[in-house]
């Protein structure tokens, strides 16, 4: 049942919270948080959070660390983004876990009393076995059908496995090897652990259960089936699953759907050299056709200057026109030395005739397309195409969007700005590494503390054409709590949402660089930010805020915040909440 998120002192709401909606509709509100759901928590005889195998059977946890399986079950308490929407009478709240592999999507059924609090009372798992399971599902958006009750609700994918790897690995050995020599180090802990989905498990144990050989990945993981924006069509009591090949293949944060519902903005959440995408749909509110954009951004600013000074030129390079049907025929028949030839560089790192230097989330490589597979690089190798065609790939931790109406800016969380994002540096000290080979069309200074940055789009067409540096985070010297960016800025920006009374909601995963990770209302006119609640350490320290969204529902507003503790620390596990409800008139709505 709905209850205070435990203990007593669990999240520090602050009173800026109460003031920060007051403000912008004359009414003082209750800023009580609410528990709806905490990770293991039983639902009409159901587990929420269950990590769950292709044919439905429950899986065990593993300690990867320690090489073992343990006797228990997988549950997860990184829960990430949710989206609650009424259809007929009925509530549903969705809701996506990301950590460890494989992921799942859980839909819930809510009710509310007279005074609008919520209760569960009933779940499902949805059904992802025919695209493969699902991958490291991390945010999303809740799009609305145009003229009809029903919903889409748009997730993603991130950090997408090496398909190069795949390509040349003969044992799991060899496949570790590779995986581990990525700047994402973990891809070869995904994968197997990913491998529970099937039925097999890392590691020898006295459970009985299979344990993982270089033949199942090869017969039952093909990594060209993750790394996309998945999509739920909910109908009433009905839904349907699938993934959106054609808004790429990248390491999805989430997909923002512009208001023209035709230009969908792909953030590439990778740790360092990620892109920045564009969708454009050949009909308003239908995914499954339309042509895929990389950003090329010019650099307007003086190299090495501070982030939130920074000005760029954006211009979009055409990848390709897809549908999806034609990539859904295509993607189990493709690997990736059907699309590329690769080589070595010289001493001098240069590739050799005919072959093109890329640097990317996988490193500086010597690439050459193979003659007619144009449409598979584009949509399937996303990030690597597009630097292979002049796109920028030199972002470092590019996270949530939310465009703000009135001064047509997509607002963008960068968590980090560092490594390609430098100018021929490595957090300040020279290191050519991430710039070799590549443009180097990003020259900014070392900020580990993160910004925003706002993106003025062209008001008939959406797409956007500056790119500018809003606010940054302030590196200290660690002090006396634990911090190393100023309490008083932000640290780690992650989820974004644009109020309607033009305050711009900023969640941090700060990776400990605040030891109370902060959600903050930034003023969109003036700059100015407010802490509005606080993740209290010890306890939650390692937890993100997620699934910041105010939805009206029935005369009601509710402000889902969610717990991301994905390693359960201080035994607390991860929460699904809210503040709210809050009765205020139709004209007085706060939310997108």
């Amino acid at each position: 049942m709905a209850n205070s998120l435990r203990p007593a002192a669990g999240l520090l709401a602050l009173a800026a919270l109460s003031a920060l909606f007051a403000a912008a509709i004359s009414v003082k509100l209750d800023t009580t948080y609410r528990t709806l759901l905490t990770s293991g928590q039983t639902v009409n005889g159901k587990v929420f959070a269950q990590t769950k195998t292709f044919d439905g059977k429950p899986i065990y946890a593993t300690d990867y660390e320690k090489s073992q399986v343990l006797d228990r079950l997988e549950i997860s308490h990184a829960v990430d983004f949710s989206a609650l929407v009424k259809m007929g009478n009925q509530l549903y709240l969705t809701v996506q876990t990301e950590f460890f592999p494989p992921s799942n999507l859980f839909i819930v059924k809510v009710k509310s009393n007279s005074s609008g609090l919520l209760t569960a009372t009933d779940m499902e798992t949805v059904d992802f076995s025919e695209w493969g399971g699902l991958w490291l599902a991390c945010s999303g958006q809740l799009v609305k059908n145009k003229g009809s009750s029903s919903y889409k609700v748009l997730g993603a994918e991130e950090y997408e496995p090496n398909a190069r790897h795949f390509s040349f690995a003969r044992n799991l050995t060899q496949l570790r090897s590779l995986l581990e020599t990525d700047p994402y180090f973990y891809g070869y802990a995904d994968v197997v652990n990913f491998m529970r989905y099937f039925g097999v498990y890392p590691f020898a144990n006295n459970l009985s259960l299979p344990v993982i050989t270089m033949q199942d990945v090869q017969t039952k993981f093909n990594p060209y089936a993750y790394g996309y924006v998945s999509q739920l069509d909910m109908r009433q009591g009905m839904y349907r699953a699938s993934k959106l090949y054609t808004l790429g293949r990248i390491s999805h944060e989430m997909a923002y759907v512009m208001p023209d519902r035709m230009t969908v903005y792909l953030p590439d959440d990778h740790s360092t050299g990620g892109g920045f995408f564009m969708f454009r749909a050949d009909k308003a509110g239908d995914f499954s056709k339309g042509s895929l954009y990389s950003v090329k951004l010019t650099q307007l600013s003086p190299s090495k200057g501070a982030p939130q000074d920074s000005l760029f030129n954006v211009t979009w390079v055409l990848l390709g026109k897809g549908n999806q049907a034609d990539l859904t025929a295509r993607v189990d028949k493709v690997t990736f030395s059907d699309i590329f030839d690769v080589a070595s560089p010289n001493a001098s790192f240069a590739c050799p005739a005919g072959f093109s230097s890329v640097n990317t989330a996988t490193g500086f490589e010597c690439l050459k397309l193979k003659a007619g597979k144009e449409v598979e690089a584009a949509f399937f190798e996303t990030r690597r195409y597009a630097a292979l065609v002049g796109g920028t790939t030199e972002f470092s931790k590019l996270e949530g969007l939310s465009f703000d109406s009135k001064t047509g800016t997509v607002f963008m969380a960068m968590s980090v700005v560092r490594r390609h994002m430098e100018d021929n540096m490595r957090q300040n000290v020279s290191n050519p590494s991430f710039d070799r080979g590549g443009p180097n069309h990003v020259r900014l200074g070392f900020n580990p503390c993160g910004c925003i940055f706002g993106m003025h789009v062209d008001a008939k067409t959406m797409m956007g054409h500056t790119l500018k540096g809003v606010l940054c985070g302030s590196p200290i010297a660690r002090d006396a709590q634990g911090n190393t960016c100023s309490t008083s800025s932000i640290a780690g920006p992650d989820n974004l949402q644009v109020l309607r009374n033009q305050k711009l909601i900023i969640a941090e995963d700060s990776e400990g660089l605040h030891i109370n990770n902060v959600l903050w209302a930034m003023d969109i006119a003036t700059g100015n930010l407010t802490q509005m609640y606080r993740v209290p350490a010890p306890g939650y320290s390692d937890a993100e805020f997620t699934g910041n969204y105010v939805y009206h529902i029935g005369g009601k507003q509710y402000m889902m915040t969610n717990i991301n503790n994905y390693d359960k620390s201080g035994g607390v596990p991860g929460a699904i909440g809210y503040f709210g409800p809050w009765t205020i008139k139709e004209n007085e709505i706060i939310e997108l």
